[in-house]
C-alpha cells in the first residue's frame, strides 16, 4: 500500500506547483525589470595596506612629503602673518596721516578766516580809495602766498603719508619674494 500513496502525493504536488511557478515567474520578471534600471554595483577588493606590506622606500617618501608640506605651510603662514602685520601698520599710518591732514585743514581754515576778518577790519578803516586798493592788493598777495604754502604743506603731508603707508607692505612683500627666490 505504500506504493499507492506515493503517486497520490505526486499528483497533489503538481497542482500546487503551477500556481507557485506562476508567482515565481512573475516575481522573477519584476525583479529582472528592476535590475535593468538599477545602478550597477561594484565590489572593490579589500586591500589591507598595513605598514608591513608597504615598502620602506614608499613610506620614507611619504614621510618626507609630509614633512616638506609642513615646512611649506609654516613658511607660508609666517609670510602671511608678516603681510598682515604690515597691512595693519599701513592702516595705522593711513589713519594718522588722515588725522594730520584734518588738523592741517582746520588750521588752514582758521588762518584764512582770521585773515579775512583782518582784511574786513583793515578795509573798513581806510580813508581813501587808494588806501583801499593798497589794502586789497596786500591782502590778495598774502592770501595767495598763504594758500600756496598751505597747498604745498598738504602735498608734502600726502606724499609722506603715501610713502609711509606703502613702505611696510612693500618691505614685507619684497622680503617674501626674496625668500621665495632663495627657496
Amino acid at each position: 500500500m505504500t506504493t499507492a500513496k506515493a503517486p497520490a502525493a505526486k499528483k497533489a504536488a503538481p497542482k500546487a506547483a503551477p500556481k507557485a511557478a506562476a508567482k515565481t515567474e512573475t516575481a522573477a520578471k519584476k525583479e529582472e525589470s528592476k535590475d535593468i534600471f538599477a545602478m550597477p554595483s561594484f565590489d572593490l577588493p579589500n586591500m589591507d595596506l598595513s605598514v608591513q606590506m608597504m615598502p620602506e622606500m614608499v613610506r620614507d617618501m611619504a614621510e618626507k612629503g609630509i614633512a616638506s608640506a609642513r615646512d611649506n605651510y609654516a613658511t607660508a603662514r609666517a609670510a602671511a602673518d608678516e603681510q598682515n602685520a604690515a597691512v595693519e601698520k599701513s592702516i595705522d599710518t593711513a589713519r594718522e596721516t588722515g588725522m594730520e591732514l584734518n588738523k592741517k585743514a582746520l588750521d588752514a581754515a582758521q588762518a584764512n578766516v582770521e585773515a579775512g576778518f583782518n582784511f574786513i577790519r583793515d578795509i573798513l578803516a581806510v580813508k581813501s580809495v587808494g588806501d583801499a586798493i593798497e589794502v586789497q592788493s596786500a591782502f590778495a598777495r598774502t592770501q595767495f602766498d598763504a594758500v600756496s604754502a598751505q597747498a604745498k604743506d598738504f602735498q608734502e603731508t600726502v606724499n609722506k603719508g603715501a610713502q609711509d603707508i606703502v613702505a611696510p607692505v612693500q618691505e614685507a612683500l619684497n622680503k617674501n619674494i626674496d625668500a621665495i627666490k632663495a627657496a
